[in-house]
């Protein structure tokens, strides 16, 4: 009788065992799987993020050539400030704190502000890019 008992527990306790969980190998593979698959995602993710980067830049330089190309059709001069393409294309700015050493990781906590008339330099609402507007004075 006790050696049926030994062989039932032997067998209740190998049973048990294999229904409580994931064995070792069945772990390694399937951290292999997502290790994989994550290899695959992250660089079409920063591919995604670059190109909305480029499209943001692109737009800003556009809006500004086309509002510095109606002001100058209009007064027969580029502009020397804000002020004058403000009239053509509105533009915002992050105004965040240390924007110059921290990057674009401080505007997503700050509210983007409209860019005022005086200003000659701004960084974008995104904090990606530093945009100035320079003059030059041809020889004549």
């Amino acid at each position: 009788m006790r050696l049926i008992t030994q062989k039932w527990t032997l067998r209740y306790f190998f049973w048990k065992k294999a229904e409580e969980g994931f064995a070792f190998v069945e772990m390694i593979v399937v951290l292999m799987v997502l290790g994989v698959i994550s290899s695959v995602a992250i660089p079409q993710i920063m591919s995604a993020v670059n190109k909305a980067k480029q499209k943001e830049a692109t737009f800003i330089v556009a809006s500004m050539i086309k509002a510095s190309q109606s002001y100058h059709t209009e007064y027969g001069e580029l502009p020397a400030d804000m002020g004058g393409i403000s009239e053509y294309a509105k533009f915002q700015k992050c105004i965040a704190n240390n924007i110059e050493i921290e990057g674009a990781s401080v505007c997503k906590e700050t509210t983007p502000v409209a860019v005022e008339t005086n200003d000659v330099l701004f960084y974008s609402s995104s904090g990606n890019y530093k945009v100035e507007m320079m003059s030059s004075q041809k020889n004549r």
